[in-house]
């Protein structure tokens, strides 16, 4: 009989690629293993509160999650907390 050789998954290799390649962003003086699952590279920066992600946003993008904020997914959803203009003028 011939031995099966088991390939890795998509998966596997993906996530051991994110694993092992991450980017490092600097908050509050830390670097913290930082990875950009969707979106335009510089869309995303750390927010000011821990944990906490300021993201560009089109008006709507704003609409949908306002509506979100008030449906049942509300758990689900990241929370909208509105505009904020940063020291970049973005």
């Amino acid at each position: 009989m011939h031995s099966a050789l088991r390939l890795p998954s998509g998966w596997r290799k993906l996530r051991n690629i994110v694993q092992w390649t991450p980017f490092f962003q600097t908050y509050k003086k830390q670097r913290y293993p930082w990875v950009q699952l969707a979106g335009h590279q510089g869309n995303f920066k750390a927010g000011p509160e821990q944990g906490t992600i300021l993201k560009k946003l089109c008006p709507k993008e704003e609409l949908c999650f306002q509506v979100l904020m008030k449906d049942v997914l509300r758990p689900y959803v990241p929370e909208y907390k509105g505009h904020v203009t940063c020291e970049d003028g973005e």
